[in-house]
């Protein structure tokens, strides 16, 4: 061991001070982050809270007249188009399979180790 190791340490008032300095430098530094980031990230982004800014709705509509009109029918007609009826399809399959997912996870491994008891019992009562 060393001298550094051996010596005993001391809760002093000088520790007190350091360590309320800290506390409350940690303090202020969340309460500045918590108000402030969270603040500029929702002006900036619409999706945070589901709101839509005017700026971007503005642009997206400006954009949407911009394209030419046999692009407007493509995006007006999208629900009929063949790989969005695929993808929805398959969405609404894996929605239907997921649900109750957990649970039925749980009946078929209970099923599996009163398959596997049985089993072993089986072979125990054959063997005997």
């Amino acid at each position: 061991m060393s001298a550094k190791d051996d010596k005993n340490q001391q809760f002093t008032f000088k520790t007190l001070v350091r360590l309320l300095l800290f506390s409350l430098l940690l303090y202020y530094l969340f309460t500045y982050l918590s108000q402030n980031i969270v603040d500029k990230q929702s002006r900036n982004d619409p999706t945070v809270l589901g709101q839509e800014s005017e700026e971007s709705t503005i642009f997206l509509k400006d954009v949407y007249l911009s394209l030419p009109e046999s692009s407007r029918q493509k995006l007006e007609n999208l629900d009929q188009f063949p790989p969005y009826l695929y993808l929805e399809k398959q969405s609404n399959y894996l929605l239907n399979q997921i649900n109750g997912f957990p649970q039925k996870q749980l009946n078929q491994l209970k099923k599996d180790i009163i398959q596997s008891v049985y089993q072993d019992l089986m072979k125990n009562l054959n063997e005997n």
